[in-house]
This record gives structure tokens, C-alpha cells and sequence, in this order.
């Protein structure tokens, strides 16, 4: 009899192999694609370390997903395969002034400009592949990819004692829970922005 793995499996398999960066290692790739003057992935390194977003959502950010939410500026992400990926991120202290630049200055609507699509319409490929690069330069093995520093900032929000629901709020994860995943509206922007601000990196 023929046994087939769920993809979903591998899937899962290929998460719990990937090891996430300490705030000293994101801060030290950074200063890597600074010196390199790499300014496309000092965006996005910085981006990814105070949203925890995937790096597809962050290569899809356009002038219109920055929104105000009950007064507050975040990020409307809208472009998602899962109900719970459609959310909303408020946007950190830190890269408000990041954020006004990339609006201001855009060609092309997006935040981040990129190469064209690859085959499957991915935006995030190219730079995926540069930060891929670039870590390797500093000697990070294949546990480590650019959604490593996801997980960083899944953790960094966890040792901070932000509450696990609303983790998986910010971070486009379902609960697996009737009660939040189908009858909660969900926490409120000032609830999410304070658990945001609590993301600390020394990324200047």
C-alpha cells in the first residue's frame, strides 16, 4: 500500500526546522545590508522586525494599505490565502518616519519597488533570495530564512507577556478556537498598538 505525506505535513515539518534570529542577529544582518548599502533590504529587514509580516505581505504593501484605524496608522493587509491573514498591523513608532518616506518617494504605488514577478506572481522572490545571500555571508545556515525573524517576533511578543491570542492576531494565525476565530471581533487597534510597541531593535 502506498503511503502519501500530506503537504500540509511537510508544510508544518519545514516551520518547526526553521529557527528564529535573536534581536542581536537581526540587528547585526542589518547593519550587514547597511554597510552594503543595500537599502531595499534594510527596508524590509526593518519592516519584518516590527510587524512580524510575511515577506510576500511586505513586498504587497502599497500607499493605500496604510490606513488609519481608530486613530492609529497601521498596516491594512488584505492580500492573504486565510481569513485570519486579512488584518490589520499598527505600525511601530520606530519606522513611522520610514513608512511617510516610502510613501512619499514610491514609482510605483508599492513600498518596497521590486522585480518583476516570478512565474508563480510573487513580488517578495528577488529579495527572498538577496536575503538569503546575505545571511549566509554571516555564516547563518538553512534554519534560517527571513521568516526566522517572524518567529523572533512571535517570541519577543511572548517574553513580553503579550497574550497569545493576540499574537496570533498581529501575525495572521488562526486560534483554533471557535470562540475567537469566528464569534470575537477581534482586539481593538490601541490593544494591538501597545503589544506592538513593545518590539524593541537597535535598527537605525
Amino acid at each position: 500500500m502506498k503511503i502519501t505525506t500530506s503537504p500540509s505535513l511537510g508544510k508544518a515539518k519545514a516551520e518547526t526546522e526553521r529557527l528564529a534570529f535573536t534581536p542581536e542577529e537581526i540587528e547585526k544582518i542589518y547593519e550587514h545590508a547597511k554597510t552594503k548599502g543595500n537599502d531595499r533590504l534594510c527596508v524590509l529587514i526593518q519592516l519584518g522586525a516590527y510587524t512580524g509580516c510575511r515577506i510576500e505581505e511586505l513586498c504587497r504593501l502599497r500607499t493605500e494599505s496604510v490606513v488609519a484605524i481608530e486613530g492609529i496608522e497601521s498596516f491594512k493587509i488584505e492580500d492573504s490565502k486565510t481569513r485570519a491573514g486579512i488584518r490589520s498591523v499598527p505600525i511601530h513608532s520606530h519606522i513611522k518616519p520610514l513608512i511617510n518616506r516610502l510613501v512619499t518617494n514610491t514609482k510605483d504605488g508599492y513600498l518596497i519597488s521590486t522585480a518583476s514577478n516570478n512565474k508563480y506572481g510573487n513580488r517578495s522572490d528577488g529579495l527572498s533570495k538577496a536575503f538569503g545571500r546575505l545571511k549566509k555571508e554571516l555564516s547563518f545556515g538553512k534554519a534560517y530564512v527571513f521568516h526566522s525573524i517572524r518567529k523572533t517576533v512571535i517570541t519577543q511578543l511572548q517574553r513580553q507577556d503579550v497574550p497569545g491570542i493576540l499574537i496570533a492576531e498581529l501575525v495572521g494565525h488562526e486560534t483554533g478556537t471557535v470562540t475567537f476565530d469566528v464569534y470575537s471581533a477581534g482586539h481593538s487597534e490601541g490593544q494591538k498598538s501597545a503589544a506592538i510597541e513593545k518590539l524593541a531593535f537597535k535598527l537605525t
